[in-house]
């Protein structure tokens, strides 16, 4: 028997966003048939790019190296985001797939530009609409691909919000794929809800609403794997990266470290050059430190001024380690106090009200500690399983092995394990 795979990232979808999706018909068809983990822990920092390569790995960052989710280039603004599936450097589960024979699509999922799927739709833009899209939706495409699923997404192209019109075209790309192709293993990535968190608060009625716009969009799925006959055959995991806590201030700690000598930048923001740097990564950041003897003294001084900067803990690249098994060229890590989020810019104002400009600065953000705040949760439909069950608790690394079990998958070499209440329920 070929088991089908489908994962549906729903980014910044939290457990307690279940009770409204039930009351729609779509999610309710899934979820109703559905083993839930209700609470999942994610890595650290809770970056999307960092975190779905975990999801496709089973791996944490210290291992998959993603661990923001952008590169660190200092003097180059914007910083080039980790979009290449060649900067990953863990094997992901679908290249296990493809080594057991089986065919493997992306739509819009990170951090897989130029894998080497059977289909691949790799996202234009990040925040925005790339100048000339359509092209760069082309060139960044399996070849052929983008042109031939664009007569069926067309309209998508033209909705007011492009992150409706991304999710729009990713729900319509994946059931196009699989009249045409079926797919033994598709992955995806919906950011209507992150979208919209960040810019309305974690919760309120907004959630609702782009809830019920994604359900009539992943109702379109459902109807091609029913009207294929695959609907049975098809294992749908629906899974999330990371929840959001609500701000009220934008904390600039790169203005800090140049008002205190620690970095020179021009009007703009450019960075001229630094002693000390931050990473930003809203909630988190990374510090770099150029000379490993001044990193006591930076920390230091940011402790020091920890009220003032909206920091409840410093973390050494030991406890990094030790604590959420990620690592990278920075001295240490600050923390956010729940209230503070931090701005990369250098040229701005120590500390600002939120103004919803930029994903550091929106209402509501993320890359907080993973136990902090709503948790994410994971919801797998396995209509080869004998009944479902709803577990408390889980871990983010545990999805890729666990799904590669159930879809009979050889998988190695993963941090996490299969979930074996998921797996246990198989005949």
């Amino acid at each position: 028997m070929n088991k089908k795979l489908l994962v549906i990232s729903i980014d910044s979808l939290v457990n307690e966003d279940l009770e409204i999706m039930q009351t729609m018909p779509a999610f309710h068809e899934i979820i109703e048939q559905s083993s839930i983990v209700h609470n999942v822990t994610s890595t650290y920092p809770t970056l999307t790019h960092s975190i779905h390569t975990s999801i496709l790995t089973g791996c944490y960052p210290q291992r998959h190296k993603v661990i923001h989710n952008e590169q660190f280039f200092p003097y180059q603004r914007p910083m080039p985001w980790f979009q290449e599936a060649e900067l990953c450097k863990a094997k992901p589960m679908p290249v296990f797939a493809q080594e057991a024979g089986r065919t493997v699509a992306y739509v819009y999922w990170p951090v897989t530009l130029g894998a080497k799927a059977d289909w691949n739709l790799h996202r234009g833009g990040i925040h925005a609409k790339t100048a000339d899209l359509l092209n760069t939706l082309r060139e960044r495409a399996t070849p052929g691909l983008f042109d031939e699923v664009y007569p069926y997404t067309a309209e998508c192209f033209d909705m007011e919000d492009h992150y409706c019109g991304d999710d729009s075209f990713c729900c319509r790309a994946v059931s196009y794929l699989i009249e045409k192709y079926a797919p033994d293993v598709i992955y995806t990535h919906l950011v209507l809800i992150d979208h919209a968190r960040h810019v309305c608060g974690v919760h309120g009625e907004h959630i609702g609403k782009c809830y019920a716009f994604l359900d009539r969009e992943i109702q379109r799925i459902l109807d091609a794997l029913h009207k294929t006959g695959l609907y049975s055959d098809t294992i749908i995991a629906i899974c999330s990266d990371h929840g959001h806590l609500d701000i009220d201030r934008v904390v600039s700690i790169n203005r800090f470290l140049r008002d205190h000598s620690l970095q020179t930048a021009d009007e703009a923001g450019n960075i001229q050059s630094y002693e000390a740097y931050c990473h930003s990564c809203s909630l988190s950041a990374q510090i770099y430190v150029k000379d490993p003897q001044r990193e006591e003294e930076v920390r230091q001084l940011l402790w020091d001024n920890r009220r003032l900067l909206g920091i409840s803990e410093i973390l050494s690249k030991q406890e990094c380690i030790s604590r959420y098994h990620t690592d990278g060229d920075y001295a240490f890590m600050i923390e956010t106090d729940g209230r503070s989020s931090f701005s990369a810019m250098p040229n701005f104002p120590l500390i600002t009200p939120t103004d919803n400009s930029d994903y550091r600065t929106s209402k509501a953000t993320h890359g907080h500690q993973p136990e902090r705040g709503p948790q994410p949760c994971f919801v797998v439909r396995n209509p080869f399983a004998n009944g479902k069950v709803s577990i408390a608790h889980g871990k983010i690394v545990d999805q890729a092995p666990t799904l590669a079990a159930l879809a009979d998958i050889p998988m190695s070499g993963c941090d996490g394990s299969p979930i074996r209440e998921l797996t246990d329920l198989c005949v």
